[in-house]
């Protein structure tokens, strides 16, 4: 029983890794709109793990794509979230520099919620077409 639970860990830790993979290549490659897809998925094909999955695949990719945009370029991640805090607050930046260092948190907050979100509208998906193969094989019984 020890073994087939450390294959079981190792298959879900394959699984949230390719997740995370493919929100991270979705989101650079199509916009975040479309990595919302993945968690999604997941929970469709994972019920079990729909919430905590979805979220933790959001705020893993999202975290990773924060420490990308600061390492790589510092300077422009800086000026991309003073513009992000002069259209939320619409007030110039100069007078709310104490407020961007919690946009990235703010961001990862967002991150999570989406992907809660995703992982609620996945499980509830696989719930629906449950449903509906059921109430298709006991309209196909009754027929008979």
């Amino acid at each position: 029983m020890h073994g087939a639970l450390a294959i079981l860990t190792q298959f879900r830790i394959v699984r949230m890794t390719l997740a995370i993979g493919l929100i991270l290549a979705l989101h650079a490659t199509f916009g975040w709109q479309w990595a919302l897809a993945i968690p999604l998925l997941y929970a469709l094909f994972f019920p079990d793990e729909a919430y905590v999955g979805a979220v933790l695949q959001m705020l893993i990719a999202w975290c990773i794509l924060l420490i990308i945009s600061y390492v790589s370029a510092p300077e422009e991640t800086r000026r991309m979230w003073s513009i992000v805090m002069s259209i939320l607050a619409g007030k110039s930046t100069q007078e709310m520099t104490w407020l961007l260092p919690l946009l990235p948190t703010a961001s990862l907050i967002f991150a999570g919620c989406v992907g809660i979100l995703s992982g609620m509208l996945g499980k509830n998906l696989r719930y629906l077409y449950q449903r509906a193969i059921r109430q298709y094989s006991h309209d196909v019984q009754a027929d008979i």
